[in-house]
Protein backbone atom coordinates (compact mmCIF):
# COMPACT_ATOMS: atom_id res chain seq x y z
CA UNK A 1 0.00 0.00 0.00
CA UNK A 2 1.12 3.17 -0.95
CA UNK A 3 2.19 5.91 1.76
CA UNK A 4 0.11 9.18 1.15
CA UNK A 5 1.84 12.19 2.06
CA UNK A 6 -0.57 14.94 4.28
CA UNK A 7 -1.32 17.75 2.11
CA UNK A 8 0.61 20.87 4.00
CA UNK A 9 -1.38 23.26 2.11
CA UNK A 10 -5.08 21.89 3.56
CA UNK A 11 -6.99 24.89 4.52
CA UNK A 12 -6.95 22.79 8.09
CA UNK A 13 -3.34 23.66 8.42
CA UNK A 14 -4.50 27.71 8.60
CA UNK A 15 -7.32 26.93 11.18
CA UNK A 16 -5.15 26.51 14.58
CA UNK A 17 -2.92 30.15 13.52
CA UNK A 18 -6.09 31.62 12.65
CA UNK A 19 -7.97 31.04 15.54
CA UNK A 20 -4.92 31.92 18.47
CA UNK A 21 -4.48 35.03 16.10
CA UNK A 22 -8.60 36.05 16.77
CA UNK A 23 -8.25 34.86 20.19
CA UNK A 24 -4.91 37.00 20.97
CA UNK A 25 -7.15 40.15 19.12
CA UNK A 26 -9.89 39.59 21.71
CA UNK A 27 -7.78 39.36 24.73
CA UNK A 28 -5.77 42.01 23.83
CA UNK A 29 -8.82 44.71 23.59
CA UNK A 30 -10.23 42.89 26.83
CA UNK A 31 -6.77 43.82 28.62
CA UNK A 32 -5.67 46.98 29.79
CA UNK A 33 -2.72 49.45 28.09
CA UNK A 34 0.07 47.57 30.44
CA UNK A 35 -1.10 43.97 29.07
CA UNK A 36 -1.85 44.98 26.05
CA UNK A 37 1.58 46.16 24.86
CA UNK A 38 2.98 42.85 26.89
CA UNK A 39 0.83 40.63 24.89
CA UNK A 40 1.79 42.66 21.22
CA UNK A 41 5.53 42.99 22.22
CA UNK A 42 5.58 39.26 22.62
CA UNK A 43 3.81 38.17 19.21
CA UNK A 44 5.05 41.58 17.35
CA UNK A 45 7.71 43.78 16.67
CA UNK A 46 5.68 45.86 19.32
CA UNK A 47 8.01 48.83 22.02
CA UNK A 48 7.43 46.68 25.06
CA UNK A 49 6.17 50.46 27.35
CA UNK A 50 4.32 50.30 30.30
CA UNK A 51 1.97 52.73 31.26
CA UNK A 52 3.59 56.06 31.31
CA UNK A 53 2.28 57.65 34.53
CA UNK A 54 3.34 54.30 36.15
CA UNK A 55 5.82 51.94 35.61
CA UNK A 56 7.10 53.98 32.62
CA UNK A 57 8.68 56.11 35.03
CA UNK A 58 9.88 53.34 37.31
CA UNK A 59 11.57 52.35 34.91
CA UNK A 60 13.80 55.33 34.14
CA UNK A 61 14.01 55.22 37.59
CA UNK A 62 11.90 57.96 38.95
CA UNK A 63 9.08 58.03 41.64
CA UNK A 64 5.85 57.91 40.58
CA UNK A 65 3.08 60.14 42.53
CA UNK A 66 1.51 56.80 43.86
CA UNK A 67 4.80 56.13 45.51
CA UNK A 68 5.89 59.70 47.05
CA UNK A 69 1.91 59.21 48.70
CA UNK A 70 3.10 56.14 50.18
CA UNK A 71 5.90 57.50 51.50
CA UNK A 72 9.48 55.74 52.40
CA UNK A 73 10.84 55.36 49.05
CA UNK A 74 14.47 57.21 48.33
CA UNK A 75 14.70 57.73 44.33
CA UNK A 76 13.98 61.06 42.55
CA UNK A 77 10.52 62.28 41.66
CA UNK A 78 9.85 63.39 37.93
CA UNK A 79 9.65 66.69 37.83
CA UNK A 80 9.12 67.25 34.32
CA UNK A 81 7.70 64.39 31.68
CA UNK A 82 7.78 64.83 27.79
CA UNK A 83 4.42 64.31 26.61
CA UNK A 84 4.96 62.26 23.77
CA UNK A 85 6.43 59.81 26.35
CA UNK A 86 3.45 60.34 28.68
CA UNK A 87 0.95 59.91 25.87
CA UNK A 88 2.73 56.83 24.22
CA UNK A 89 3.72 58.37 21.06
CA UNK A 90 7.04 56.84 20.70
CA UNK A 91 7.20 57.30 17.18
CA UNK A 92 6.93 61.27 17.65
CA UNK A 93 10.90 60.65 18.91
CA UNK A 94 12.00 57.56 17.64
CA UNK A 95 11.84 56.01 14.33
CA UNK A 96 9.68 52.61 14.18
CA UNK A 97 12.10 51.77 11.16
CA UNK A 98 15.28 51.29 13.65
CA UNK A 99 13.57 49.40 15.85
CA UNK A 100 12.59 52.63 17.72
CA UNK A 101 16.42 54.36 17.97
CA UNK A 102 15.70 58.26 18.18
CA UNK A 103 14.91 60.06 14.66
CA UNK A 104 18.55 60.54 13.48
CA UNK A 105 17.47 64.18 12.59
CA UNK A 106 16.72 65.71 16.13
CA UNK A 107 16.84 68.96 15.36
CA UNK A 108 14.12 68.18 13.11
CA UNK A 109 12.44 66.39 15.31
CA UNK A 110 12.76 68.92 17.99
CA UNK A 111 12.07 71.45 15.71
CA UNK A 112 8.32 70.12 14.78
CA UNK A 113 6.83 70.45 18.20
CA UNK A 114 8.93 72.92 19.53
CA UNK A 115 9.59 75.71 16.33
CA UNK A 116 9.45 78.88 18.82
CA UNK A 117 12.80 77.58 20.22
CA UNK A 118 14.63 77.52 16.79
CA UNK A 119 13.46 81.35 16.00
CA UNK A 120 16.05 83.07 14.16
CA UNK A 121 17.70 85.62 15.99
CA UNK A 122 21.58 87.34 16.47
CA UNK A 123 22.64 85.51 19.06
CA UNK A 124 22.16 82.06 19.24
CA UNK A 125 22.92 79.31 21.75
CA UNK A 126 25.42 76.68 20.80
CA UNK A 127 23.42 73.16 21.61
CA UNK A 128 19.89 75.30 19.77
CA UNK A 129 22.23 76.35 16.55
CA UNK A 130 23.84 72.87 16.09
CA UNK A 131 20.18 71.19 17.01
CA UNK A 132 22.06 69.15 20.18
CA UNK A 133 19.14 69.65 22.24
CA UNK A 134 20.00 66.78 24.37
CA UNK A 135 22.92 68.58 25.17
CA UNK A 136 20.92 70.24 27.91
CA UNK A 137 17.75 68.04 27.56
CA UNK A 138 16.29 64.38 28.43
CA UNK A 139 13.77 62.87 26.15
CA UNK A 140 11.46 61.50 28.87
CA UNK A 141 11.48 62.26 32.68
CA UNK A 142 13.89 64.79 34.95
CA UNK A 143 13.69 65.56 38.16
CA UNK A 144 14.70 68.93 37.13
CA UNK A 145 12.11 71.44 35.20
CA UNK A 146 11.74 71.64 31.14
CA UNK A 147 13.80 68.36 31.37
CA UNK A 148 16.72 69.54 32.33
CA UNK A 149 19.45 66.96 32.61
CA UNK A 150 20.64 68.97 35.75
CA UNK A 151 19.89 71.80 37.86
CA UNK A 152 20.34 75.05 35.64
CA UNK A 153 23.41 76.29 38.14
CA UNK A 154 25.14 72.65 37.54
CA UNK A 155 24.00 72.64 33.97
CA UNK A 156 24.63 76.47 33.10
CA UNK A 157 28.18 76.32 35.35
CA UNK A 158 29.66 73.14 33.10
CA UNK A 159 30.03 75.15 30.33
CA UNK A 160 30.30 78.88 31.27
CA UNK A 161 32.26 78.33 34.64
CA UNK A 162 34.30 81.29 34.17
CA UNK A 163 30.68 83.59 34.52
CA UNK A 164 30.96 82.22 38.12
CA UNK A 165 34.53 83.08 39.25
CA UNK A 166 35.50 85.93 41.59
CA UNK A 167 35.84 88.61 39.19
CA UNK A 168 32.49 88.15 37.55
CA UNK A 169 30.90 87.77 40.95
CA UNK A 170 32.20 90.83 41.89
CA UNK A 171 31.03 92.59 38.89
CA UNK A 172 28.21 91.74 36.29
CA UNK A 173 27.07 88.95 38.26
CA UNK A 174 27.02 90.10 41.47
CA UNK A 175 23.89 88.77 43.73
CA UNK A 176 22.98 86.17 41.25
CA UNK A 177 23.08 83.55 43.69
CA UNK A 178 19.60 83.94 44.87
CA UNK A 179 18.44 83.93 40.96
CA UNK A 180 18.21 81.50 38.56
CA UNK A 181 20.13 81.43 35.29
CA UNK A 182 17.28 81.83 32.95
CA UNK A 183 15.73 85.26 35.02
CA UNK A 184 18.27 87.36 33.11
CA UNK A 185 19.28 85.33 29.96
CA UNK A 186 17.40 83.72 27.44
CA UNK A 187 18.45 80.13 27.16
CA UNK A 188 17.91 79.35 23.89
CA UNK A 189 18.88 82.75 21.68
CA UNK A 190 17.90 86.35 21.75
CA UNK A 191 18.57 89.83 19.87
CA UNK A 192 21.18 90.89 22.97
CA UNK A 193 24.69 89.38 23.00
CA UNK A 194 25.35 87.44 26.50
CA UNK A 195 21.66 85.93 25.52
CA UNK A 196 20.24 88.25 27.69
CA UNK A 197 16.53 89.29 27.91
CA UNK A 198 15.16 92.61 27.41
CA UNK A 199 15.39 94.34 30.46
CA UNK A 200 12.07 95.00 30.94
CA UNK A 201 11.78 91.23 31.62
CA UNK A 202 15.00 91.04 33.68
CA UNK A 203 15.43 91.32 37.61
CA UNK A 204 16.38 95.28 39.33
CA UNK A 205 20.18 95.20 38.86
CA UNK A 206 21.73 95.00 42.10
CA UNK A 207 23.56 97.86 43.20
CA UNK A 208 26.92 98.43 41.77
CA UNK A 209 26.70 96.04 39.19
CA UNK A 210 28.05 96.91 35.79
CA UNK A 211 26.62 95.54 32.80
CA UNK A 212 28.75 93.89 29.64
CA UNK A 213 28.25 96.23 26.55
CA UNK A 214 26.10 95.43 23.82
CA UNK A 215 27.77 94.38 21.30
CA UNK A 216 25.06 94.63 18.11
CA UNK A 217 26.86 92.13 16.14
CA UNK A 218 25.69 88.58 15.47
CA UNK A 219 26.57 85.25 16.82
CA UNK A 220 26.51 82.17 18.76
CA UNK A 221 27.11 82.28 22.84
Amino acid sequence: MRYRMPNLFSKRVYLLPAAVLVAVIFFVAACSMTARDRVMHFFFEYPAEADASQESLESEGFLTARQVAAGGATAPFAVSRHSPFVERRCAVCHDPQRQFAPRADQSATCQSCHASYFQRVPFGHAPVVTGDCTFCHTMHVSQHESLLKFSQATLCVSCHDAEFEEAALATYHRGIESLKCTACHNPHGSSLRMLLKPEKDRPGVPAGRTERSQDPSGGVD
